[in-house]
């Protein structure tokens, strides 16, 4: 099924795998003799025409016709590859996942990866702490009140304050051991004729994230009257 994951590690992802379960995450299903109904979450409809059999592990909507078994539930759902669908699963249902010998991830990609995703999760939280406890970030509180936009929405979606200086979040990822080359790899960080300095500064920061929730990036609204007013991560290695 997959070139690069052993089929057993597949086909014991599959046995562990709920459809009924994983599809309930995106609509609600509602059991009906030995199938389970609801509206499709593939397209717009008011009377439920998509049809979940827990038996067979396949679904299928009579309104548009998609269909399939939960591989192509969540490759179409979270537009994925089907290695990624079996590795999600995985994850989820605690099935190890093997690969082929010398088909699997390379080793130092995959370690360069999470050690980005830490990075990346680590400048969320340090945004977000400065926006709330510190004395400068008080001019961004009192604009997100103006707009309508409390505490609880904003933690909800992680929203942060960069500091309105060169290195503020330089320095700070220093300390906690990360380079500036992984930095820059993050889109954290511009090197320009030999100097670096902090790409996002004196701007609300709003965490970019992927189908499993990792932040892969910001987008960082100016609070002055500079151009240009939202400034995004640059394309990178995630």
């Amino acid at each position: 099924m997959s070139p690069f994951i052993k089929d057993s590690s597949v086909q014991a992802v599959l046995e562990a795998a709920n459809i009924v379960d994983v599809i309930s995450g995106y609509t609600s299903l509602r059991k009906r003799g030995v199938t389970y109904s609801g509206l499709c979450p593939f397209h717009q409809e008011k009377t439920p025409s998509f049809s979940v059999s827990a038996d067979k592990g396949l679904y299928y909507c009579f309104g548009c016709g998609e269909g399939g078994d939960l591989v192509r539930f969540l490759e179409k759902a979270e537009n994925l590859t089907v290695s990624e669908v079996i590795k999600h699963l995985g994850e989820r249902y605690g099935v190890s996942v093997e690969f082929e010998e010398g088909a699997g991830p390379d080793t130092g990609r995959k370690d360069r990866d999470t050690r980005l995703f830490q990075l990346l999760d680590k400048a969320a939280v340090f945004y977000q702490r400065f926006l709330w406890e510190s004395q400068s970030g008080s001019a961004a509180r009192e604009y997100l009140e103006k707009r309508g936009l409390g505490r609880e929405v904003c933690n909800l979606f992680r929203v942060g304050l960069s500091p309105d200086e060169w290195r503020g979040l330089q320095r700070r990822a220093a300390k906690e051991g990360f380079s500036d080359r992984e930095l820059e790899d993050a889109g954290l960080l511009v090197r320009q004729g030999g100097k670096t300095y902090d790409r996002f500064r004196g701007r609300l920061m709003f965490p970019l994230v992927d189908h499993r929730g990792r932040v892969v990036g910001f987008g960082g609204r100016t609070l002055k009257d500079e151009s240009p007013k939202y400034l995004n991560s640059p394309e990178g290695p995630l």
